[in-house]
Order: C-alpha cells, then structure tokens, then sequence
C-alpha cells in the first residue's frame, strides 16, 4: 500500500466535509467526528492497530456488505474482533489505490464514499471497488462501522 496515496486520502476528508456546506462552521460535533475518523485511517494505515483499538468503544460492531467476489465481508462485533479483522482484511489486499468521493456529516454519523482499485494478494487478481462507509460515534469512539461495498467490475 502506497503510504502516500493512503495519506492524500486521509487528508481530503475535511475538504470533503466543507465541500458545499455554508453551514460547516457551526458543525463542531461534525467536524470533531470527521478528524476522529482522520485518526482511524491513519492509525490503519500506520499499521498501528493499538491506536486504532484505542479509538474504538468497547462493544463497536463492523459489518460489510457485499457481492462474494469481495474476500473480506462479514461482521464482526466487540474491539478485539473488530481490530482483528481489519488486520486480516487490509491483508488481504495490495497496491491499494483509494479515491475519496464525498463526506457526509450529521450529528454522530459520518458516511464517506470512494472507489479503491488494487490487488487482491492470494490470486494477484485486481480489484475496482465502490464503497460506502457509515460511521457512527459516541462519547469521543467509534462504536459502528457499516461499508456496502460493489465491484465496479460486474
């Protein structure tokens, strides 16, 4: 994975969040929760997973959605799973190259939307993928993660 590319990515998400809002400013929870999803992504691509539990709540629940070409659907609840299966599931992929669409915020949810091609590791078969990801915050953790995920390719 492109530490670069991931990076740039991570950093578009609070000009994603100002894009056509006049309101933004008045949005501190918003905004609060937009640069705490900015410390997962990075904690995630950091290959720190400690901070990145430490951004969890206790009993934060994951679930993907998606066809069965997607190697890494399923659902996952409680910290240590959760962080267990990003661990398995950024495994599974390489030459990851994600593009942010948009960043959706109200009250304790963020959406962000994007496109990732790469490569899946076991067959070396690329991938072009859509994804939504709802996040939902409470008290300063991230306690629910829902990405519906399409395979551009079908």
């Amino acid at each position: 994975m492109s530490k670069v590319i991931m990076t740039d990515f991570i950093e578009k998400l609070p000009q994603a969040f100002r894009e056509g809002d006049s309101h933004v400013t008045a949005k501190d929870v918003e905004a609060d929760n937009v640069q705490l999803l900015q410390a997962i992504y990075h904690a995630v691509i950091q290959g720190d997973l400690a901070a990145f539990a430490d951004l969890l709540a206790e009993d934060v629940d994951l679930e993907i959605l998606g066809p069965l070409t997607i190697p890494f659907l399923g659902s996952w609840q409680g910290r240590q799973q959760v962080t267990e299966a990003v661990r398995n599931n950024f495994a599974t992929v390489e030459d990851q190259s994600p593009e942010l669409q948009s960043v959706i915020a109200q009250g304790n949810t963020v959406v962000a939307s994007g496109r990732e091609r790469g490569r899946y590791k076991e067959t070396g078969q690329a991938y072009d993928v859509q994804w939504v990801q709802f996040h939902t915050f409470s008290n300063g953790k991230l306690v629910r993660i829902r990405q519906l995920v399409t395979d551009s390719r079908s």
